[in-house]
């Protein structure tokens, strides 16, 4: 039995009180969202007490954790939306384990005096995949802070376990629901109040991120990435079309497919390309993007609904040139013409032009790069981790500011 300990109650912070606070994964590699996860932790380590609970025993993030000194806790907590299955068998044996995996007991009355002894004062959560951290939040009595990093079904094509209301009852219990883009605020206005949402965008390690060389030679083959899950909503296909068309144009181009694969997506596409291996090279993931980037020419984000685009800023900042597609968050990020090049999502034949521009015109694609990379470099870290700082004060403080 799972006793709810009395609700604390809250004074506004001071810079002399350190805040103790429960950050919460939602799994255990080097994800974007976890990439993002570990850069804000190593920023707000020195003003905020944190503990991080995991749902996995190892992976690339406990490890990462253990390198900078911050302890984590281990509890058996399952996603509250299911992962797509092409098959609809699959799909059906997919929904039955992942709501068996979610009714387990994992919050137990011995992981609760845990945390209590650690005086916790306040749960954030790192993505919404994830609601065990407004359940450990509730039975503690102390705030919680979602920070949503995705839409879901729109770009991971995740299932809901359950009804709209269920989650819309839940994510209104948060005090606070950080989003990092403007398209995500809009549509997480449907599940709660404006004046609980705050628009924090992603900040990066900028220097570790910039490119040694500015130089691109756009003469001998242009090689065109494209970054992250292989799955229908990350658009891989539009990226695969354009570049075939392009190929059979006698176009000198080769298209790198970089992130975890979904076989059920990606092989039936290929099928239609029997000379693929010619113009394309599917890598998986890749640990190193840093070098990776270092061969690449132009870099491509084909999502349905890109949440914010961390792959975009990475690109610009490598002095890569970024086309997006004209959806979810992307037209946030990139000025068409002048920070990158937009086109119709799914129009590849507006995709392919926007490639021969580039191929084509050097003065504009050395101007994308330099006004790109200039831009992007306002998206440090530092600002992030001093955003959700505040955010994170404000919801233990008990004030709406």
């Amino acid at each position: 039995m799972i006793v709810v300990i009395e609700r604390k109650s809250y004074v506004e912070y001071d810079e002399s009180v350190t805040m103790k606070a429960l950050f919460v994964s939602h799994c255990n590699d080097l994800s974007g969202a976890n990439k993002s996860f570990l850069s804000l932790i190593k920023k707000l380590k020195d003003r905020i007490d944190i503990t991080v609970l995991c749902n996995q025993d190892a992976g690339g993030l406990t490890d990462c954790l253990d390198t900078i000194g911050i302890e984590y806790i281990k509890a058996n907590y399952s996603w509250w939306y299911i992962k797509p299955r092409k098959k609809r068998v699959k799909q059906l044996y997919r929904r039955l384990v992942d709501k068996h995996a979610y009714k387990k007991k994992w919050l137990t009355s011995s992981l609760l005096k845990e945390l209590n002894e650690k005086k916790i004062d306040i749960v954030y959560t790192n993505t919404s995949t994830v609601d065990a951290g407004i359940k450990i939040a509730e039975a503690l009595g102390i705030p919680h802070v979602w920070h949503v990093r995705e839409f879901g079904k729109e770009d991971f094509e995740f299932i809901p376990m359950f009804s709209f209301e269920k989650y819309q009852s839940t994510f209104q219990k948060s005090k606070k629901i950080i989003v990092i883009s403007e398209a995500l605020k809009k549509k997480y206005c449907s599940y709660v109040e404006e004046n609980k949402i705050v628009k924090v965008y992603n900040g990066f390690e900028i220097e570790k991120l910039r490119s040694t060389s500015l130089k691109h030679d756009l003469n001998k083959r242009i090689n065109i990435v494209v970054t992250g899950q292989v799955c229908s909503g990350k658009g891989q296909i539009q990226a695969i079309k354009a570049i075939a068309n392009l190929y059979s144009e006698r176009y000198p181009v080769h298209l790198y497919i970089a992130g975890e694969v979904d076989h059920n997506y990606l092989d039936p596409i290929l099928v239609d390309y029997p000379d693929n291996k010619k113009w394309l090279s599917v890598l998986g993931c890749v640990k190193d993007m840093y070098a990776l980037r270092n061969k690449m020419d132009i870099e491509l984000v084909c999502s349905r609904s890109e949440a914010f685009g961390r792959v975009t800023l990475e690109a610009m900042l490598h002095s890569i040139p970024v086309i997006g597609s004209r959806s979810g968050g992307t037209p946030e990020l990139i000025n068409d013409h002048q920070t990158g090049l937009l086109y119709e999502y799914e129009n590849i034949d507006e995709l392919v032009c926007c490639i021969k521009e580039l191929c084509n015109n050097q003065k504009l694609y050395e101007a994308i790069v330099e006004n790109a990379r200039k831009y992007a470099s306002n998206f440090t870290i530092q600002r992030t981790a001093e955003e959700v700082f505040e955010v994170l004060k404000s919801a233990g403080s008990g004030t709406n500011g």
